[in-house]
């Protein structure tokens, strides 16, 4: 009597391991990250490693990025990808095995990048034309660049003070609101150079410098007329008066005795005025 019998064996191949490192874990919006995975275990493992770059934890949907790369050493690391939007994004490696090793995929949620807006500052600077000498200010300067970037900052003429921090691409408008003007001068509407409203670029400052003209009031001449001598007279006087900076002269008649002046208004502070060809 014979009998057959048959043994049968089951390979199981070694257990594979895949340690995964973001690379960065943090970055900014227009700069590269990528992903590393060392594969430990296993009988020499040997084939590729897929990288994938999920926008949630879960690995749902179309991944933002897909790349694969040969292992060599154990390691593999893939190609970079340019961060487009902020939040945060999270790699999952795969390795895929070859014919004496088992794949095996990292943890969904094991990698995750932060993704911040790229930057830049808005720096606000004060300028002044005219006033009296020694006058600064101060200046109530207003910016508003959106959310959490929108306030004033006092500044006195000559001075300066930067934002930073502000979200690349976001338009900045900056206002000002004048003090009282110092006596006997008023103020003119403020400019603002290169705008009055700019874009914030990436890792750049944008300067927006106001500038204020500070004009002394014009002034008035009043000339008086008397006579002696002659009780009860009546009669009138031509009046001619050069004041510097002007083309010509300012001309008038004085009634005498009523109302016995003239008045010349609107003339520029700090004229020197001269009376020519008075009449005696």
């Amino acid at each position: 009597e014979s009998w057959t019998c048959t043994i049968t064996n089951t390979y199981v191949p070694p257990t594979v391991a895949i340690n995964t490192t973001q690379q960065p874990t943090s970055a900014v919006v227009g700069t590269s990250i990528a992903d590393k995975a060392t594969v430990t275990g296993g009988n020499s493992p040997t084939g590729t490693v897929t990288f994938r770059l999920y926008s949630n934890s879960t690995a749902t949907g179309t991944p933002l990025f897909t790349d694969t790369e040969t292992l060599s050493g154990g390691t593999a690391t893939s190609a970079g990808y340019t961060a487009t939007a902020t939040g945060t994004d999270y790699w999952v490696a795969t390795y895929n095995g070859d014919s004496n090793n088992r794949s095996v995929t990292s943890g969904t949620a094991d990698e995750p990048v932060v993704i911040t807006p790229a930057t830049g500052s808005l720096k606000l600077t004060k300028a002044l034309t005219g006033g009296p000498v020694g006058y600064t200010g101060p200046f109530t300067i207003g910016y508003n660049c959106g959310e959490g970037f929108t306030d004033t900052v006092s500044l006195y003429a000559g001075t300066s003070q930067t934002v930073s921090g502000i979200p690349t691409g976001t338009s900045c408008t900056v206002s000002e609101t004048p003090p009282t003007a110092p006596t006997g001068y008023s103020f003119g509407t403020p400019t603002f150079s290169p705008s009055a409203t700019v874009t914030i670029s990436k890792d750049a400052t944008v300067t927006v410098t106001t500038n204020n003209t500070l004009t002394a009031n014009p002034g008035g001449l009043i000339i008086n007329k008397t006579v002696t001598g002659f009780a009860g007279f009546t009669g009138s006087f031509p009046v001619s008066v050069s004041c510097t900076g002007e083309t010509s002269p300012r001309t008038g008649t004085i009634s005498y005795p009523t109302p016995g002046s003239i008045t010349f208004t609107g003339i520029a502070a700090g004229s020197i005025c001269t009376e020519i060809g008075r009449a005696h």
